[in-house]
């Protein structure tokens, strides 16, 4: 085993912690996790500029969703966010993108609007009935996003204002 900062090169043993006397199982493992750079930025800008780029926000309020997607949008230049709240994320999910527009749009929440500069695009997709779960669904909507990034005369006819 290695201090902080090392990587174990092999599978931990539990017999051999159960051995040892540096750890007692009984009371199970500690995981220390180190927290890493945010990579969204470097993989749009850097690594491919040209590429669709869809983020992933999940939160357990709408409001402080809304606004950690949409500041998600601007802050690293994305196509999409999947934006899920966690009480409802196997039923629906929100996808949020921003139109090429200048115009400004008050997005409702549960606890309010609130004002975006440019104009932004919300779609909700929810679970189909009869489906167990959404991501059928949500793989078709971003695949159909990814084609229409590529091409621009194609046709996405779920986009919708967030009036």
């Amino acid at each position: 085993m290695g201090g902080r900062g090392s990587q174990p090169e092999h599978k931990i043993q539990s017999r051999d912690l159960a051995a040892s006397q540096e750890v007692d199982v009984s009371e199970g493992l500690n995981l220390h996790l180190d927290p890493v750079p945010k990579m969204l930025g470097a993989l749009r800008k850097e690594w491919a500029p040209q590429a669709f780029h869809v983020s992933f926000k999940l939160e357990t309020d709408e409001e402080i969703l809304a606004y950690k997607a949409v500041g998600a949008l601007r802050k690293y230049d994305l196509h999409c966010v999947v934006a899920n709240e966690l009480h409802t994320r196997k039923d629906r999910v929100i996808l949020i993108s921003l139109n090429n527009d200048d115009v400004g749009v008050n997005v409702r929440t549960g606890g309010g609007n609130f004002a975006l500069k440019g104009a932004a695009v919300k779609q909700l997709i929810t679970r189909p009935e009869g489906e167990e779960d959404i991501e059928r669904s949500l793989v078709a909507n971003i695949t159909h996003r990814h084609m229409k990034h590529y091409d621009p005369k194609m046709a996405v006819p779920w986009e919708t204002d967030m009036k």
